[in-house]
């Protein structure tokens, strides 16, 4: 953990919390890990940028190649695969929204990061010595992953002399895990919601920061997943400025409760026969 924030941003909880983090303390320094997500990540950042306060400083973002959650492998392979899982005709319109947003600059995240002077670089891995070199150039207080379905590697976490935050689009610890707006909608829930938690070894372990639930309006994962990805933006101030005011996470509890992996093809099948829909 970074030692300028140990010592009073992660106290034992005593005593009020101040209305307003101190004037005089430096900008807190962000890192945010993605990957290269083509739906709705510009539109994140972009609110990102709108609404963060002055005293955060968003110095880099580290991006990956995007990859569906529980697929690797090469194009051809993973076009197999999602057409197999998800059925043609989602696959379809699933790239016509990719491709939509690749000829909209706005959809861009690289158009995003740009118009706001924040440098963005590619990289395979977080264990490689390249992303190791990016870490100790930025100097970075706070590193949060968005949109990241990705295991960081627990070494890092370790070494690390910032904070790790994760956000997660669910309410931990229920459905822990890579795909929990899927499992809102599959399992005819009535809410979701969004948590920023600490990072640990163990995946969606950490101490809560922050959460806010939300209504589940239509039962369409691409609309529900947008929704919570734009209210992910709050939960993060709210976080980050929970973090900066010196306020104490609260306990993730049960980590063992409501783990929910990759949907296989028969809870894909459930999950449209409950009249849910991809798009």
């Amino acid at each position: 953990m970074n030692e300028r924030l140990a010592a009073e941003q992660l106290p034992a909880a005593a005593g009020p919390v101040p209305d307003e983090p101190r004037r005089d303390k430096p900008p807190l320094r962000l890192m945010i890990v993605t990957e290269d997500e083509p739906f709705h990540l510009a539109e994140t950042f972009e609110k990102l940028f709108a609404v963060s306060p002055r005293w955060l400083d968003v110095v880099g973002v580290a991006v990956l190649a995007f990859a569906p959650v529980g697929i690797r492998g090469s194009r051809l392979t993973l076009l197999r695969a999602l057409g197999t899982r998800y059925g043609m005709s989602n696959l379809l319109r699933a790239a016509a929204v990719v491709v939509g947003n690749r000829l909209r600059p706005r959809r861009r995240l690289g158009t995003v990061l740009r118009q706001r002077g924040v440098a963005a670089n590619g990289f395979h891995h977080l264990d490689s010595e390249a992303f190791a070199a990016e870490m100790t150039r930025l100097d970075p207080d706070v590193v949060v992953t968005i949109a990241f379905n990705r295991i960081v590697p627990p070494v890092l976490l370790e070494k690390s002399r910032a904070v790790w935050m994760n956000v997660h689009l669910g309410l931990l610890p229920h459905n822990r895990g890579p795909a929990p707006v899927f499992w809102a909608l599959h399992d005819g829930e009535r809410e979701s919601g969004v948590t920023v938690h600490l990072m640990t070894d163990e995946v969606d372990g950490g101490a809560i920061l922050a959460q806010r639930k939300r209504a589940i309006g239509e039962r369409r994962l691409a609309a529900e997943h947008r929704a919570l990805r734009l209210l992910s933006v709050d939960v993060l101030v709210d976080a980050l400025t929970r973090l900066r005011k010196g306020a104490a996470p609260s306990h993730n509890p049960d980590l063992a409760a409501r783990w929910r992996g990759v949907p296989e093809t028969s809870h894909i099948a459930a999950f449209l026969a409950r009249g849910n829909r991809f798009f």
